[in-house]
């Protein structure tokens, strides 16, 4: 089973319903755990995956005990990512990334003026809670789905995303053939 990308769509505000953290996660074949982390460093960390966070997680997300979305959150709330996208004295821009890096999308006005004071008073971290716990993340990613970005459409015109379904769709009838 390869690694899911739920991509992103700009969405019109949605209201900030907490949702618990946990839930049935899934058994991640040991063979898909590198890449799975790999895709979760790069959207969320912007980096490549290490040892350290290989196994910290690994094992978890292949037994079922972590869901993507709890190694999302674990990874915001890591001191690399307070340190990269934390922005102390910043609370507008850290909420601007959380919306980047945690809902895979830009944040809407109403949005960002909503989480900004909470990010003044409560720190980063109550942002980041309140991103990985919202129906918005739920209803888009939900607990497997790695928080990806719709593919970027090039200023020539030509569709990035379409061009990727074309080539997975010609790669997998060359598997079956075999």
């Amino acid at each position: 089973m390869a690694v899911q990308f739920a991509t992103a769509a700009v969405d019109p505000p949605t209201p900030h319903v907490a949702l618990p953290l946990g839930g049935a996660a899934k058994k991640w074949p040991a063979a898909e755990v590198r890449g799975l982390l790999q895709a979760l460093c790069k959207q969320v960390l912007e980096r490549d995956t290490d040892p350290l966070i290989e196994a910290s997680f690994g094992e978890g997300l292949s037994g079922g005990t972590l869901s993507v979305r709890d190694v999302v959150h674990s990874l915001a709330m890591s001191e690399l990512y307070q340190a990269k996208y934390g922005s102390p004295g910043l609370p507008g821009e850290a909420v601007k990334h959380a919306y980047r890096r945690l809902l895979a999308r830009e944040g809407e006005p109403a949005g960002v003026s909503y989480w900004t004071p909470i990010c003044k008073s409560q720190g980063a971290q109550a942002v980041i809670r309140g991103h990985v716990t919202c129906k918005e993340y739920f209803d888009r990613f939900g607990l497997d789905k790695v928080p990806f970005p719709a593919p970027a459409q090039h200023a020539s015109g030509f569709n990035f995303g379409r061009a990727l379904k074309a080539v997975v769709k010609v790669a997998k009838q060359a598997m079956h053939k075999k």
